[in-house]
């Protein structure tokens, strides 16, 4: 069946040159909208990797389906609609390996792609338009998770200012925008300790997000994260965990924008992945029994992770559930795959074997 296998890698480079919504991360290490930028504050204190080599990535996912007997190809659709129509009406593929993750830097439109598969009826990877909507809500997501007793931090949305009101909720708090994914909006100022910092923070969201912003309690404690890959049945990979231990005293122990995607920052340095984490086998099977009854409820498809924070007392709290979350050859799915037994081109072959399954 793979030999004759086509296989479309759809993805969406939202940094096209001259794009007004590109995002930046200026002098000060905050994340913003270009346009949203004063003249003169968009040069960059470190370099930003979060979209830099993604048409290598590309370029060896198709290598490795290649190498397990598919015909694979690539197409970056440059936040062109007309042009993903018209590649899906071709319908010379037989599944799309959906990477597309926003369009025009927005974060929403993800789901419309995957619903414009749908209704073209062809199999794709990963989730569906419902799971990916759902997913980019954090509170739905939270009131979805806490209606099944996950457990979750405490949380209070702001809408506006000012506040009329206290929170409600005891200091520190985690502060970030309501509706965006790999990290974005989040820094070391998300972590706030009084008033002072709380107002600032949430005029930070409102204004360069356009969002409501989501305060939530901040969980000390270790961070550990659990990929979940299949559907009926679902299995997890290895449980992996973020080391903090060298984080110097004046950075919080959090995945921040930086410590993800900025090579140079010092966050980044000290954010080491673990896999397998070094825990006892009664925890790594409770995170992941968490994750996997996750995954059910969020209701994602194909593979996903889950990000998780486990107290001094032994409390997993769930932070995040990503459905399509990265598998690039370095991310945190791929390690634990690769812990697991599979090797980069196995795992793809799995997740697209799911996705042609539902043709």
């Amino acid at each position: 069946m793979d030999k004759n296998l086509r296989v479309l890698v759809l993805f969406n480079d939202p940094d096209l040159p001259g794009s007004d919504s590109e995002t930046v991360v200026t002098a000060d290490g905050m994340v913003r909208k270009k346009e949203k930028v004063k003249a003169g504050t968009t040069e960059t204190s470190v370099v930003d990797i979060s979209n830099e080599g993604l048409e290598s990535e590309v370029e060896a996912i198709c290598e490795s389906l290649e190498n397990k007997g598919m015909h694979a190809r690539y197409l970056n659709l440059k936040n062109d609609v007309s042009l993903l129509v018209e590649t899906l009406q071709q319908r010379n593929m037989d599944v799309i390996f959906n990477l597309v993750e926003s369009f025009h830097n927005e974060s929403e439109p993800e789901m419309h792609v995957a619903g414009l598969y749908d209704l073209y009826k062809i199999p794709y990877t990963g989730a569906s338009p419902k799971a990916l909507g759902n997913c980019l809500d954090k509170i739905l997501t939270k009131q979805l998770l806490k209606s099944y007793r996950i457990r979750i931090p405490r949380f209070k949305v702001i809408h506006k200012l000012p506040l009329h009101r206290p929170v409600g909720i005891p200091y520190p708090l985690f502060v970030k925008p309501m509706h965006e994914d790999a990290s974005a909006g989040i820094e070391n100022e998300s972590v706030v300790r009084n008033k002072k910092q709380l107002l600032e923070r949430i005029e930070y969201i409102h204004r360069w997000f356009k969002q409501g912003a989501l305060v939530e309690e901040y969980i000390e404690g270790r961070e550990f994260n659990v990929s979940v890959v299949g559907n009926d049945p679902a299995i997890t990979l290895p449980v992996s965990e973020i080391d903090f231990t060298g984080m110097p005293d004046h950075l919080y122990k959090i995945v921040s924008y930086q410590a993800k995607w900025m090579p140079d920052h010092e966050a980044y340095k000290h954010t080491v992945p673990t896999c397998p984490a070094q825990i006892p086998e009664k925890l790594s099977h409770e995170l992941s029994r968490t994750a996997l009854r996750c995954a059910r409820i969020l209701e994602t498809r194909d593979y996903a992770r889950v990000d998780m924070r486990v107290t001094d007392n032994g409390t997993i709290y769930v932070l995040e559930v990503n459905p399509n979350p990265d598998i690039s050859r370095d991310a945190g799915l791929m390690r634990a795959a690769s812990v697991y037994g599979w090797d980069h081109g196995e795992t793809l072959k799995r997740i697209v074997h799911l996705a042609h399954e539902r043709k």
